[in-house]
């Protein structure tokens, strides 16, 4: 398995270079004997929209969330078994 991390200067994009980025990395990755290929874009982003252009497809989305600490001492809210 291969990581990619391609990233386009605003003024550059759709100018083709992160296609040829993209297609250089993939043969790379190929010629490694790499047979997947890992990509990371924020939902609905430029990024997100540019891999599903390339033929990429989403297999897993990643969710956060904070929780407010406030008033929390160490161990709040653990509990010992």
């Amino acid at each position: 398995m291969a990581e990619l991390a391609v990233d386009v200067h605003p003024v550059e994009r759709r100018s083709g270079i992160g296609c040829r980025l993209l297609g250089a990395a993939m043969a790379a990755a190929w010629d490694g004997s790499r047979r997947c290929v890992v990509a990371q874009a924020g939902a609905g982003s430029l990024g997100d929209r540019f891999l599903s252009a390339q033929g990429f497809r989403k297999i897993f989305t990643l969710r956060y969330a904070r929780f407010a600490l406030a008033g929390a001492g160490p161990g709040a809210g653990l509990r010992s078994a």
